[in-house]
């Protein structure tokens, strides 16, 4: 009895201290022209089965940064077009967006998300496309929270994304964004926050980018 009520007495152990980030370089420090909070859900469709619909991207609520936008009336061009879901509108840099950085930070740790589509250059009509820059190479940097053996691991994932040369007009190129936890049952990851640096882009002005989805 008097095991029982020590154990009872015992004081509840505080959550594991966060690690340090495991990337020495520092993030790309923004000067952002519009901060937007997009609405939407943290949900995915789903068939009978509790699998995705093939097609379907995630909608999550997030506040999206750039670190240069077109001027334009009734922030035509503004960043949140990029997550709003229609090809009538998109987000335009001014001058040729070389060295542009987007930034995408969920308003609560999201699943890690397999897959990310990107519709390069303003996708409202054939003659729009032809008459803005569109990305060529992306710089993509996560972040993501790691949760190894009770630890909570954050770290810095980048990759470059290069769009091929035969990119179909007006439609979305999908990159596979591999999981750092791979096979291990006791990693779980979350995404955090992400940053797009466009570090190449083709002949043109104005670069634009349409729509940002995540799969």
């Amino acid at each position: 009895m008097l095991l029982f009520l020590l154990a009872c007495a015992s004081p509840t152990p505080e959550p594991a201290p966060e690690a340090p980030t495991t990337e020495a370089s520092a993030q790309v420090k923004l000067s952002p022209k519009k901060v937007t909070q997009v609405e939407g859900t943290a949900d995915r469709a789903t068939d009978d089965s509790g699998a995705r619909v093939a097609g379907t991207p995630y909608s999550w609520a997030m506040t999206l940064e750039a670190s240069t936008t077109l001027p334009a009336e009734k922030d035509l061009h503004a960043v949140y077009s990029l997550r709003d879901g229609s090809p009538l509108t998109a987000w335009i840099a001014e001058g040729n967006g070389q060295d542009a950085v987007i930034s995408f930070t969920p308003n609560e740790p999201t699943p890690w998300p397999r897959e990310i589509g990107i519709v390069g250059g303003f996708a409202q009509n054939e003659e729009t496309w032809a008459n803005h820059a569109r990305p060529v190479q992306i710089e993509l940097r996560f972040k993501q929270v790691l949760r190894v053996t009770g630890q909570r691991v954050p770290v810095w994932k980048t990759s470059h994304l290069n769009f091929p040369a035969d990119a179909e007009p007006l439609k979305p190129v999908y990159f596979r964004i591999d999981n750092p936890c791979g096979d291990d049952l006791t990693c779980a990851s979350m995404f955090r926050d992400l940053e797009l640096k466009v570090t190449k882009v083709s002949e043109g002005d104005n670069l634009a980018i349409s729509e940002v989805l995540f799969y």
